[in-house]
């Protein structure tokens, strides 16, 4: 697939799959040059100094990631294409007596809840992998025993692991693989989805929407966490001029709340978000700025 003479060509394996994007490449040789420009700018950091700080090594904050999340992005069916390609593989891969798998990699919990389809789609391709003989399994299912996915050390941003995941993963994937070669029993090591949804005892994350009317600002927050879960909100205000926040509303399960702006100007807004009963000052909080 990598092979200078062969990675660009009509039957290399790269030609097999579509972007994530959803978008079919028109000049093939140019995209895939392009990625394999991407992939030769990086070894030079990694062939680096012993001293040079290794690569990939941001951490996601989860107070500032706000709304946004693979659902928010992307928030559609997935298109006949992207079953009809899917079909096609599973269909020469079965005619071939070559086994496939489908991997879904780990991503973070709070992408994995907010995605408001995600078991509905996960539970399709399972059984669509089946009905062709083939396998499908979703790492963010995996058992602490096969995969425990560190949040937020693993990850660089609400869906891409950093170094430190990236690698543990491997690892992982290794380890997975070997048992299946072995012939063992691998299904043991996935939750269900009910399972997985129960473990969300937490909130993931809050965000603040706010709405700016003649006389008033409408402040809209949310969050995510599982099914179990309740939260409660709390909104803060730092007018213009002013150095600290002071208390526009204390913590209720009501998720919105109105500020009477009395100045024109830009006000800085926060709010914080923690599950009813809880007796810490915030479990997660959300800031923005609004010009008035």
């Amino acid at each position: 697939m990598t092979s200078r003479d062969n990675f660009t060509g009509a039957d290399s394996l790269n030609a097999l799959f579509p972007w994530q994007s959803g978008s079919w490449p028109t000049d093939w040789p140019a995209t895939i040059q392009q990625k394999w420009n991407a992939v030769l700018n990086r070894l030079p950091h990694r062939r680096g100094a012993a001293h040079a700080q290794p690569e990939d090594t941001a951490v996601i904050n989860f107070d500032t990631v706000g709304t946004e999340n693979t659902w928010s992005q992307n928030a559609h069916d997935f298109s006949a294409q992207h079953i009809e390609e899917l079909t096609s593989m599973l269909q020469l891969c079965q005619e071939s007596g070559t086994r496939l798998l489908l991997i879904s990699a780990p991503k973070t919990t709070l992408d994995v809840v907010s995605y408001e389809t995600y078991f509905d789609d996960y539970a399709y391709f399972k059984q669509l992998a089946a009905q062709y003989g083939a396998s499908y399994y979703d790492f963010n299912l995996a058992k602490p025993e096969l995969f425990e996915n560190k949040e937020p050390d693993y990850h660089k941003d609400f869906t891409h692991m950093n170094a430190a995941g990236g690698h543990a993963f491997s690892l992982s994937m290794a380890k997975f693989l070997a048992m299946l070669d072995a012939g063992q029993d691998v299904e043991s090591l996935f939750e269900t989805p009910s399972e997985y949804l129960a473990a969300v005892n937490y909130i993931t994350n809050v965000y603040l929407t706010p709405e700016v009317h003649p006389d008033k600002i409408l402040l809209l927050a949310g969050s995510y966490h599982g099914p179990s879960v309740q939260a409660e909100y709390e909104f803060w205000v730092k007018a213009p001029g002013e150095s600290e926040y002071s208390r526009v509303s204390a913590y209720s399960t009501r998720s919105w709340t109105e500020y009477p702006a009395a100045e024109h100007g830009t006000y800085q807004f926060r709010v914080n978000a923690r599950i009813v009963g809880s007796s810490a000052d915030f479990e997660r909080y959300y800031e923005c700025s609004v010009d008035f």
